[in-house]
Order: structure tokens, then sequence, then C-alpha cells
């Protein structure tokens, strides 16, 4: 399950915005065939900046994802253009757009989960 953190978002960004943001990014990791992802499998956060200079200027993208054998470098290349890509596509005037991925090892990682 992808685990997205978004930084860098201009700051008048509305929440309807975020949202369209969230949706597009969504669609961008599940378009990804070989993730055999869909929607409700993503999480999207938009943590605050605190440091406002530069907000819209560089977004960057932190993705969190296991690492399993059908993450191969090719697939991983793909998901981080698909990203990029979404972010280009909602904020046209961005001068930078970063995403940078991290895998989680399924048996080193401690989860706690309450549903």
């Amino acid at each position: 399950m992808p685990i997205l953190f978004v930084y860098g978002v201009p700051e008048d960004e509305k929440q309807n915005g975020l949202q369209v943001l969230c949706n597009y990014l969504k669609d961008a990791v599940c378009a990804v065939e070989e993730l055999k992802m869909t929607p409700s499998k993503v999480t999207v956060f938009f943590p605050p900046d605190r440091f406002k200079a530069g907000l819209g200027e560089k977004i960057i993208v932190i993705a969190k994802i296991f690492a399993g054998p059908d993450r191969t470098d090719l697939v991983l290349q793909k998901l981080a253009a698909r990203i990029c890509n979404a972010l280009v596509t909602l904020y046209p005037a961005t001068d930078h757009v970063e995403c940078h991925l991290e895998l989680i090892n399924r048996d080193r990682s401690q989860v706690i989960s309450r549903l």
C-alpha cells in the first residue's frame, strides 16, 4: 500500500484542489499496471510546510512502497514518472517537481494496524 507525502503545494491551494491532486496521484499510481493497485490502497498526505517561501515553485513527493519482486527498477521509474507527470499536469507553472521512492522491506517493517 503506497503512502505519498507531498511537499511544496502552493499555500493558497484550497480543499477542493487538494482533493483533485489526491485523485490525480492515486490514479497515477494505479496506472502502473504492474503494481496492481486500486485507489483505496493508496494513501496521500499533505504535511504542512512551516517555511512558506517558495511554495508552489518546487513540489516534492516522497513515496513509500513495499518492496517485492515485481517492483523492478523499470516499474519504479514508471511510478516516479507518472507521479511527476500528474503534478506537472495540475501545476504547469511549477519550476521543479521530484519524486523520491523509498522501498519498505516487509520482513523488517513493524506495522500495527487497527481496522
